[in-house]
């Protein structure tokens, strides 16, 4: 129930957290720009115990930009930090991180379940145990040959607990589909090598090529002490091999001496986190040294980059229809509430009222 209601919420994230924190989100557009090499070698001197994860440019004039930085050692994605900036002045706007911010309890109960990594393997378990509810659901919803229409909506009747059985029933019909898509695809948040390979095993895709893309390119340093380029030049150097129309959505920085600069975007009009082209540039000499075009990946690669969409039902994309989805995705986070509260009726109906009398 508790994660249902709080996914509705996230549905509409980017919305509400720039309406309830524009401080951070939003900028006014003006003429100038500055050096992206010495935002990031402040940020760095800030916060020493961080290491930089990647630079997310602004996807709009009037949007804020930011750094993504994550705590030495092993990582706990609960606790990544944001820290954003206006891409025209420099100046630092503030920071969050994943569970800061207008949303952030919210998604921290969604994603963690308040309990950073530990909670979101139990939260994938969880969406494992909705899989297996959805699928017996079906079969326990057939009510025959005869009275299956019956079964489809909610009749009238002064019974309240016959009332309480259809609503169950037709609810667990009518949102059974979208709920197992949803589960499936939550579960991927949690075990993403789990998932992804059984989409890739299910569609028949070529594992090798799989592999192959999956190798991460390495710079060859030409001596110990190789002086990286700046990040504005790599910037820059993505900026012009990638599609023009198109802003930057992420250039993830170097970590170590053969750890490469990867600059992605999205194309135009497509879902978020779909239909990814990037580039791998060598470090020290800017020359590129791999391109990406998820258009030519292997059919189930293709899949797999659609499952942040459809969980979060902003596959409609931009325009009236996105936003009719949306809103259906937010009925949808409703009904395991109303399938629990019903069925928990039905059972209190059925045998716990009966035992309560007995005992």
């Amino acid at each position: 129930m508790v994660i249902g209601l709080t996914g509705s919420l996230l549905v509409f994230s980017t919305e509400i957290e720039r309406w309830f924190d524009p401080e951070v989100h939003v900028v006014t557009p003006e003429e100038g720009s500055i050096s992206l090499q010495d935002e990031m070698e402040w940020v760095k001197a800030k916060h020493p115990d961080y290491r930089i994860f990647s630079l997310a440019p602004a996807d709009a004039p009037d949007q804020s930009a930011s750094f993504v930085l994550g705590r030495k050692g092993p990582l706990d994605r609960s606790k990544i930090l944001n820290v954003y900036f206006n891409p025209y002045t420099g100046k630092v706007l503030g920071e969050r991180t994943t569970v800061e911010g207008a949303l952030g309890w919210a998604r921290n109960v969604h994603y963690f379940l308040l309990a950073g990594e530990t909670g979101l393997i139990v939260n994938g378990w969880m969406g494992f145990g909705l899989l297996l509810l959805c699928v017996t659901g079906i079969v326990i919803w057939w009510p025959g040959i005869l009275r299956w229409k019956r079964s489809l909506v909610v009749p009238r009747s002064s019974n309240w607990k016959r009332v309480n059985w259809d609503l169950h029933s037709s609810v667990g019909f009518w949102c059974c589909a979208s709920l197992f898509v949803v589960s499936f695809t939550g579960i991927y948040f949690a075990f993403p090598k789990i998932v992804g390979g059984l989409t890739l095993v299910t569609v028949r895709s070529d594992i090798k090529a799989v592999l192959t893309l999956m190798q991460p390119s390495k710079a060859q340093p030409d001596a110990k002490d190789a002086v990286a380029i700046p990040l504005d030049e790599a910037v820059a150097r993505a900026q012009r091999e990638l599609v023009q129309n198109a802003p930057l959505s992420f250039v993830s920085i170097p970590s170590g001496p053969t750890a490469v600069f990867t600059a992605g975007q999205y194309r135009q009009g497509s879902a978020p986190y779909s239909q990814l082209m990037s580039v791998d540039l060598d470090p020290y000499t800017g020359k590129v040294l791999r391109r990406f075009d998820t258009a030519q990946y292997p059919l189930g690669m293709r899949i797999v980059q659609y499952y942040h969409s459809v969980h979060f039902g902003s596959f409609g994309g931009s325009g009236v229809v996105g936003r009719v989805v949306q809103c259906l995705w937010v009925l949808l986070g409703l009904t395991p509430a109303v399938l629990a509260v019903t069925g928990l009726l039905m059972y209190w109906n059925r045998y716990l009222k009966r035992r309560f009398a007995r005992s």
